[in-house]
């Protein structure tokens, strides 16, 4: 009898230690969820928008810039609206290249 109650005991202890086993693994991989989503994708999101933000500016100031040396070089000049549109393209496309786009 006195043997029955020692494994009773002792299969209790395991059973407890499994309980608290299973519930501490299920707690790491909650808090891990909660981590990936409450701090790291926040985060994430932020520097691609702020690298979607730095890629448009930089669109932008190419836009610009292309405008200007088209009208610098059309100046004094009879160009067609084909050979000004082939133009644009031309620096719009060497301004992104010098800004890495």
């Amino acid at each position: 009898m006195e043997n029955e109650t020692i494994k009773e005991n002792k299969s209790a202890k395991l059973d407890k230690i499994m309980k608290l086993s299973i519930i501490f693994g299920v707690l790491i991989v909650a808090l891990s969820i909660a981590y990936y989503l409450v701090v790291f994708l926040p985060l994430k999101n932020k520097e691609q928008w702020k690298q979607e933000e730095e890629k448009q500016k930089m669109t932008q100031e190419c836009s610009n810039k292309t405008l200007d040396d088209i009208r610098r070089w059309a100046e004094g000049r009879q160009v067609s609206d084909d050979n000004s549109i082939k133009q644009y393209n031309f620096f719009f496309e060497k301004c992104l290249k010098e800004k890495g786009l």
